[in-house]
């Protein structure tokens, strides 16, 4: 099973952001569409289903996301996010 488990916010941006970085200035997109295709409210949980379909020149970033969320008194106390990796990997984003 490819996963990378629980990774905190602020270690995973610090490791991803020169490494995107370090790749050049970033492309332009011929065609970005972000939709959110499923939402479900049960309590204080939120699970949303987001199609992210990004094409670029010289390659495209399809990918599928399911985002749960815990909200207690207005904010997000707490968010799993549950992504294809490969389509990441495939797509030229960097292994952290």
């Amino acid at each position: 099973m490819n996963g990378r488990g629980y990774d905190d916010m602020f270690d995973f941006f610090a490791k991803l952001m020169p490494k995107m970085a370090a790749m050049g200035p970033p492309v332009s997109p011929v065609r970005y569409s972000k939709v959110i295709s499923g939402m479900t409210v049960e309590g204080d949980r939120a699970s949303v289903l987001i199609n992210t379909d990004v094409i670029y020149p010289t390659y495209d970033y399809i990918n599928r996301f399911h985002c749960v969320a815990i909200v207690r008194g207005g904010k997000i106390i707490e968010m799993h996010e549950h992504t294809d990796r490969n389509a990441s990997i495939k797509a030229g984003f960097p292994e952290i």
